[in-house]
């Protein structure tokens, strides 16, 4: 770690924007109409659909243990926002808290703002002694502040204050958000709808950081999206693991002299039609794998979904088979146009599907795909005995 090392900082600010989702899931519960913003009027503020604000509250995040005392930055630099706000400060503004990771010293002032000691004129008499007290810089202007309120406004502040120390630290956000989804999320699911929800609420907190405005997402724009989420993984759905969507070049060049592909340079299919025939061949492989190892799929979903692939393809194939058989002239040349015009007729077609609700195109082809890499279906009239010259097996 450098002199200029800025990782506390970065995860400080990265587990703010991560816990006002985690707050605005929760106070959803009660009420769809509630809204979030961030960095606005506080770290973390809750409105209602009128803008006004409910809470306010500040994280502070420790990745070492720490100590809240009566003298600490976060404490009083915390204090000196509140005050600055004329909406926080407020006698009848909102209610504020202090989350932070750091742990407190029982009779403080801070431990007499916390749920189960509360006494805030106890806290104020003592904080407004240590303001005059203390002579550490990185406080004075708080400090100040403090002691430039009245003792009616300082009293007023902290009767809205609540203190919560030994908070959850960053890497227990997923953790708190799954006891939240429990109940409505399968076990095995559980890390891909994170996965999902997390990708949808980082668009948003960097819609809201970079508003010039008041920016806010409601619980109901959460939940709605949450609900989406949970319809892709519903009984009858099957869930896409987004991760298997990148397929990488080397991946797709292991996968040049496989006899699926040479089945499809048979027929004239070449370059990004190529291309696309192996990214569908491998996304189709491994997602139905993780299918079945999820528990989504058990191998006979597998084996009557590829039935039902073979028997709509032979119909095709005996079809193809039966005009070739009015050429006069049966040339390579007729073969290959002729096998193109079946892929072609069966790339288009989404019939034939694994479930009912699950009419992704990829699954589809990259199943035939995957019967072709067996030879047990191909587009060119002679591909059965080509595949066992290409294997090495009497066809």
């Amino acid at each position: 770690m450098t002199q200029f090392d800025a990782s506390a900082s970065a995860v400080g600010h990265l587990h703010q924007m991560r816990w006002a989702l985690l707050e605005l899931l929760r106070a959803g519960r009660r009420d769809k109409t509630v809204r979030v913003s961030l960095e606005t009027y506080d770290d973390i503020a809750l409105l209602d659909e009128v803008g006004d604000i409910g809470a306010a509250k500040q994280i502070k995040h420790h990745s070492a243990p720490a100590t809240l005392t009566d003298g600490s930055e976060d404490l009083w630099k915390t204090l000196r926002v509140w005050l600055a706000s004329p909406r926080l400060r407020d006698a009848n503004g909102p209610k504020l808290f202090l989350l932070t990771t750091a742990s407190i010293t029982a009779g403080s002032a801070v431990d007499k703002l916390t749920r189960e000691n509360w006494a805030p004129d106890e806290a104020a008499e003592m904080l407004t002694t240590l303001a005059v007290e203390l002579s550490g810089k990185s406080t004075i202007a708080a400090r100040e502040a403090w002691l430039e309120a009245t003792p009616a406004e300082r009293t007023a502040l902290l009767k809205r204050v609540t203190i919560v120390s030994d908070a959850p630290a960053a890497d227990k956000t997923d953790d708190l958000l799954k006891e939240e989804l429990a109940t409505g999320v399968r076990d095995e699911h559980m890390d891909l709808v994170l996965e999902r929800l997390w990708g949808w609420w980082y668009q948003h907190a960097l819609r809201i950081l970079m508003a010039t405005g008041v920016e806010t997402v409601s619980a109901d724009q959460l939940y709605r999206r949450l609900h989406e989420i949970r319809d892709d993984f519903r009984g009858d759905s099957l869930p896409l693991d987004l991760s298997l969507l990148d397929v990488g070049e080397s991946v797709l060049e292991s996968h040049l002299e496989r006899p699926f592909v040479r089945q499809l340079e048979w027929i004239g299919v070449h370059s990004n039609n190529l291309r696309k025939a192996m990214v569908n061949y491998h996304r189709a492989y491994t997602q139905t794998a993780k299918w079945v190892m999820d528990g989504d799929l058990v191998e006979d979903d597998l084996r009557s979904f590829e039935r039902e692939l073979r028997e709509e393809w032979e119909i095709q194939f005996e079809n193809m088979c039966d005009r070739l058989a009015d050429e006069e002239v049966l040339t390579e040349r007729v073969k290959r146009r002729a096998g193109r015009e079946l892929f072609n007729a069966l790339y288009d077609t989404n019939l034939v599907r694994i479930r009912a609700s699950f009419s992704e195109h990829f699954l589809t082809n990259g199943a035939r795909h995957m019967l072709a890499d067996k030879g047990e279906l191909g587009w060119h009239p002679d591909f059965r005995e080509r595949v066992a010259e290409l294997l090495g097996v009497v066809a």
